[in-house]
C-alpha cells in the first residue's frame, strides 16, 4: 500500500505492515509505504533503520555522537565518535562525564 504527503497520516497502515518507509525516489517525493519491519524499512529506505512503534514510522537511528548504529533494527549504537564512549548502546560524551564526575567529588 502507498501513502502521499496527503493521504499518509489520515490512513494507517494495516496491521501487518505497520510502519511507513518513505521511499527514496526523485519521482516519488513524499511517497510512502506501509511495511512490516525494519528489515523492510531499510529495504525502502537505507538511512531508516529503525521501525518506531511509537510513531509507526521507519525512522533513521540519529543518536547523538554516534559512528555507526546497530544494524538489527533497535536505536541502539555499535560504534561512538570520538570524544564518546559507550554505555549500554548509547555514546556519553568524554568531556560531560569528566565534568560530572569534578562536580561529583566538589560537592561530596
Amino acid at each position: 500500500e502507498r501513502a502521499t504527503v496527503t493521504s499518509g497520516l489520515k490512513n494507517p497502515c494495516p496491521d501487518d505492515c505497520p510502519f511507513r518507509a518513505e521511499e527514496i525516489k526523485l519521482q516519488d517525493f513524499c511517497s510512502f509505504r506501509c511495511v512490516a519491519d525494519w528489515k523492510q524499512c531499510r529495504a525502502i529506505n537505507v538511512r531508516a533503520t529503525v521501525a518506531d512503534v511509537e510513531t509507526g514510522s521507519c525512522i533513521s537511528c540519529q543518536l547523538g555522537g554516534c559512528h555507526q548504529c546497530s544494524s538489527d533494527g533497535t536505536k541502539t549504537c555499535d560504534v561512538c565518535a570520538s570524544g564518546y564512549f559507550l554505555r549500554k548502546g548509547r555514546c556519553i560524551s568524554v568531556v560531560l562525564f569528566v565534568w560530572a564526575m569534578i562536580l561529583t567529588l566538589i560537592i561530596a
